[in-house]
């Protein structure tokens, strides 16, 4: 095993972990980045990661879940190769404005609700998130349409 490649994979995956993720699912998630070809048999992803088959099974099936990773056969060969599903990375990006969106209706419902309530500083601080969470949606759909434009 290269030991750059494994600090590197263990690097990533701690971050991955701060995003969120189990400890194992960042370093899948990081290795598969990494690699190259960019698509990994399972054998392979558990003899780098010296984990159990269930570990990374049980990873890889929670990323498959959540389209993070997905996976493309080849001819002549019965294993599954695993790669990061870049494609529904870039859609879940795309669509980032319309959660931002959501949320910011959602926000506006609550400050309706809670117009008569004598809680000014706290409506303030909730209206001041809304006020941010639009500012933020505003721009990344403007990113989005420059992006599109490129």
């Amino acid at each position: 095993m290269n030991k750059t490649k494994a600090q590197f994979v263990e690097h990533l995956g701690v971050r991955m972990e701060a995003l969120g993720r189990t400890p194992m699912e960042g370093r899948v998630v990081a290795l598969l980045l990494i690699s190259n070809p960019p698509a990994v048999p399972f054998d392979e992803i558990v003899e780098f990661l010296q984990a159990s088959k269930s570990a990374i099974s049980n990873a890889l099936k929670t990323l498959q879940l959540e389209n993070a990773v997905t996976y493309i056969t080849k001819n002549g060969d019965r294993r599954r190769f695993f790669m990061t599903n870049t494609e529904n990375w870039m859609n879940k990006l795309r669509s980032s404005s319309e959660n931002f969106s959501y949320f910011n209706d959602y926000m506006r419902d609550v400050l309706y609700y809670r117009k008569d309530m004598d809680s000014p500083k706290f409506n303030k601080e909730i209206a001041e998130i809304l006020d941010f969470q639009s500012y933020l949606a505003d721009a990344l759909e403007e990113a989005v349409r420059k992006w599109d434009k490129k």
